[in-house]
């Protein structure tokens, strides 16, 4: 069980730190990194998941695993990249960069604003002045918390993809 923990706590800092990297490659090439982060989530995470469940199998556990245990790995990784990547955002909005926040709600809404025909014939005007509303009263709590679900709820998906595929018991006797 240890050693399932600590592999998977070494992936999920490594993750997190690649993220954290990413996040600091966008800032100094002067994009918003609240917006471009968002799909680099969706490669970071089934990869840090896969690896980190994969090694414990392999290296540790004698290529066996279990379903439980592919599950507690990869809750870890993900808990962890959530948890350390959105500290990180925390402390960056706060005390870094406080006006990357009101940077990120002016372009949502510039880019309400450009495709508001759209919006409202598609999905009528009532849910376009919804979701404009929506947008320019986000915070950094909310940017925070969406950023650190979506971890979760990716790392959760993938996690039970990874568990079953990687699952591998002992033969029988």
């Amino acid at each position: 069980m240890r050693d399932l923990f600590r592999t998977s706590l070494r992936y999920g800092l490594i993750g997190s730190a690649m993220i954290v990297i990413m996040f600091l490659v966008f800032y100094f090439s002067g994009e918003n990194p609240l917006q471009e982060l968002q799909m680099f989530d969706l490669f970071i995470i089934p990869i840090f998941v896969f690896f980190g469940i994969k090694e414990f199998r392999d290296r540790f556990n004698g290529k066996l695993l279990e379903y439980w245990q592919g599950m507690s790995g990869g809750f870890i990784i993900f808990l962890v990249l959530g948890l350390v990547t959105s500290a990180f955002i925390y402390i960056f909005t706060q005390w870094i960069e406080p006006a990357m926040v009101s940077d990120y709600v002016t372009s949502r809404v510039e880019i309400l604003e450009e495709t508001r025909t759209k919006i409202v014939e598609q999905m009528g005007a009532e849910s376009y002045i919804e979701s404009y509303e929506k947008v320019r009263n986000t915070t950094q709590s909310d940017i925070i918390l969406d950023s650190f679900l979506k971890k979760i709820i990716i790392g959760f998906l993938i996690t039970t993809v990874v568990a079953v595929v990687l699952k591998r018991k002992a033969p029988k006797s």
